[in-house]
């Protein structure tokens, strides 16, 4: 094993995120989730997560299921081709269990991308006309959590502007998405914690781009084989690990953390799993 090696235990990867941690995935829906770490922050109890996404999934009604999320942000939520309900944020939100703020597909993704920049807000004329924009939905609000005592939470859900430059009318402001940590399933890690993602990217990449360090890869694959790359801090490797792995990023410190996958499940089977109440 080099000196350099970033490796960790599973357990001491899902330990980095603490109670009340804001948090965000990889992958879209069904597709390039972290199941490892999922089931580990479950049997750790982990409690009051505030989970930010573009597209939710299986991994997210494991969490809102077994009460490990306090604040849910996203556009949508289900299992795809595999049935288009999370019936567990819909449980949750029915008991008042759960605070869930709703934003657009595209809204999402611009919050990430302004977040990524190093933007504080980000402009977009998307969803103009619609309930998301109704001050009566802004459910962060309502719960009384918009008033400043967390800097991760916007005091706004959005504001309205007219363009200054080009004379296009109303835009939309909305805030970036601050999150602490992003977990990513990534295809290769180094063993001095380099990151290649190959296949379908995902708009929460962009809240994991911090400066890259190709000299940590052989420059000889990275000319041969163009693909996204980051750098990161720590890995885990489980027994019967696959190639798949899922980079941790603490998004305020700018560093990676990167965990093994020990095993794959089936889409179907996760589906199961949430309606049952197993993990």
């Amino acid at each position: 094993m080099s000196s350099q090696s970033k490796r960790i235990t599973l357990s001491e990867a899902a330990e980095i995120i603490k109670d009340g941690t804001m948090l965000t995935f990889s992958g879209f829906t069904i597709w390039r989730r972290p199941c490892a770490l999922i089931f580990e922050l479950i049997r750790q109890k982990r409690r009051d997560l505030h989970l930010v996404e573009v597209n939710s999934g299986p991994h997210s009604e494991f969490l809102i299921g077994a009460g490990c999320v306090k604040i849910w942000e996203s556009c949508w939520i289900g299992h795809e081709l595999y049935g288009k309900y999370g019936a567990n944020l819909s449980r949750k939100v029915k008991n008042k269990e759960i605070i869930f703020e709703d934003y657009s597909h595209a809204e999402m993704g611009f919050r990430f991308l302004a977040a990524s920049a190093g933007m504080p807000f980000i402009a977009t004329q998307t969803s103009l006309g619609t309930d998301i924009h109704n001050p009566e939905y802004d459910m962060l609000r309502r719960a009384g959590l918009r008033n400043g005592k967390n800097p991760k939470i916007a005091r706004k859900k959005y504001e309205t502007m007219q363009d200054p430059f080009y004379g296009d009318g109303l835009q939309i402001l909305l805030p970036a998405a601050k999150v602490d940590v992003a977990v990513l399933s990534v295809q290769q890690v180094g063993e001095e914690g380099t990151v290649r993602i190959g296949g379908q990217f995902s708009p929460i990449l962009k809240c994991a781009e911090p400066p890259t360090r190709p000299s940590w890869w052989p420059r000889r694959l990275s000319r041969r084989m163009p693909a996204h790359r980051t750098a990161t801090q720590h890995y885990p490797q489980l027994p019967g690990g696959l190639h798949r792995g899922m980079p941790l990023w603490r998004a305020s410190h700018g560093d990676v953390r990167v965990l093994r996958c020990g095993r794959r499940l089936h889409p179907q089977l996760l589906h199961a799993d949430a309606h049952s109440g197993r993990f």
